[in-house]
């Protein structure tokens, strides 16, 4: 490459690219912890029931526990839902950044290469005229694919990281629970 100038149309990218890696993470971390929490809470509701079952059937709750637990699993339902979606957008938006990249760049690039006589200037990118080839641009290309793809891989990373803390987490309030002694009876 004969200007590294033209870097700079690579780091144009890196800042929203980060802000949603980051933006994104976050976002799906915490709804991964709501919807364990409130499988747990499923669960808590269960274990009640069913540890309490002659409560239940003498003084005839059966319909506020089903209630209860059908609440329980909605909210569930719907945080893992809120997860489920973050998720999906996620990998298609770091994709779209990396493709309205690479269009700039092709843009840019196929300007110069077939000699329109002028440099190309914007704040600090300035590539002068006849210094880029069709060549040229296909290895700078490449070599911006090749930056982008441990990005992208990274992303896929840092979500798998905090679905994976999320859980890590509630059960890390699971065990800091007290601990229930049981009752002597006697």
């Amino acid at each position: 490459l004969r200007s590294w100038l033209w870097l700079h149309e690579i780091w144009v990218m890196l800042p929203p690219l980060a802000a949603v890696i980051v933006g994104y993470t976050r976002w799906i971390k915490r709804a991964s912890r709501k919807t364990a929490r409130a499988a747990g809470e499923v669960a808590e509701v269960a274990t009640e029931g069913v540890g309490a079952i002659t409560e239940v059937k003498a003084f005839t709750l059966e319909r506020w526990l089903a209630r209860t637990f059908s609440d329980r699993v909605e909210l569930k339902r719907r945080f893992g839902w809120r997860a489920g979606r973050r998720q999906a957008e996620f990998d298609p938006l770091v994709l779209t950044l990396v493709t309205f990249s690479n269009v700039a760049i092709i843009t840019v690039g196929a300007w110069i290469a077939f000699g329109h006589g002028h440099r190309y200037s914007v704040l600090l990118l300035t590539i002068p005229a006849a210094t880029l080839t069709i060549g040229t641009l296909t290895v700078f290309l490449s070599y911006a694919n090749k930056m982008y793809s441990p990005l992208r891989s990274l992303s896929k990373l840092m979500l798998l990281a905090s679905t994976g803390a999320s859980a890590a987490e509630r059960i890390q309030e699971i065990l800091d629970q007290p601990r229930e002694e049981p009752s002597s009876t006697g």
